[in-house]
């Protein structure tokens, strides 16, 4: 459901798998949130900026968490497993 997709698939429009896959996100954004009280003395002089995420995440993320800053999300996609920064190698 989450893994890379198969070529050529194009995911019909709406259904379960985007309401999960929104769920999910903004629940792993959560965690980030709640722990960002903590992790910010850790992660907060980090030079992420908002055009490091698709706008796909950020679309979910920065509503339900608007305080967040980008390395608040970058912290949600460590907690995931994801790389930080999906266009670095």
């Amino acid at each position: 459901m989450y893994g890379d997709p198969v070529p050529g698939y194009q995911a019909p429009v709406g259904g379960a798998a985007p309401d999960a896959a929104r769920r999910v996100c903004v629940g792993i954004a959560a965690l980030a949130d709640t722990a960002w009280v903590s992790a910010e003395r850790s992660y907060g002089d980090s030079d992420f900026s908002w055009s490091d995420f698709e706008p796909g995440l950020l679309d979910k993320v920065r509503p339900a968490f608007p305080a967040l800053p980008p390395a608040g999300v970058a912290l949600a996609r460590r907690i995931w497993g994801a790389p930080a920064r999906p266009n670095v190698p």
